[in-house]
């Protein structure tokens, strides 16, 4: 398995990426032309994951905190401008029905989005986690979730329970 850092220079992520929203559940997947933002801001850190034959396994999307309170301020009330450079994980999908190890799929996607962001200079993460994705984040960054910044958060936009962490890399 690879991970590789895409843009919308890339051909046929733009289509690749559009075909895993349907991973997410409604209220959680963006629509085309947020895909293509998505895929062209020089902000934005994509990231997707492919096994031996070539098949995209895996996808993780990280954009600057800054946007993610602004779209959230309605849902979470009580996130915060930060004043480090943070990344907000916006999505994580893993495809499961190929027969692989979804959890060193999900633990390679973290490990390549922890290199790319330091290498882009962030200092932190931030993200809302649906349960149990929130655990296995915990295991990943064991040590280095900031506890204080860590709770529940229910986001009626999204109809669910989420836990909003922030972490170091």
């Amino acid at each position: 398995m690879k991970c590789l850092v895409v843009t919308d220079k890339d051909p046929g992520i733009f289509e690749t990426i559009v075909a895993l929203e349907d991973l997410f559940p409604n209220k959680l997947r963006y629509r085309e032309s947020e895909v293509r933002d998505n895929l062209k801001s020089p902000y934005n850190i994509n990231i997707i994951a492919a096994n031996d034959d070539g098949n995209i396994i895996g996808y993780i999307l990280l954009i600057p905190h800054e946007e993610a309170v602004e779209y959230l301020k309605e849902d979470d009330p009580l996130m915060e401008y930060n004043y480090k450079k943070t990344g907000y994980i916006d999505q994580i999908a893993v495809v499961t029905n190929l027969g692989i190890d979804k959890y060193k799929v999900f633990n390679d996607l973290i490990e390549c989005l922890t290199l790319e962001s330091e290498k882009r200079g962030f200092e932190q993460w931030s993200a809302h986690l649906a349960i149990p994705i929130d655990v296995l984040i915990r295991r990943k960054f064991n040590g280095k979730i900031l506890t204080n910044k860590t709770r529940s958060v229910t986001m009626p936009s999204y109809d669910g329970i989420f836990v909003y962490m922030e972490g170091l890399p």
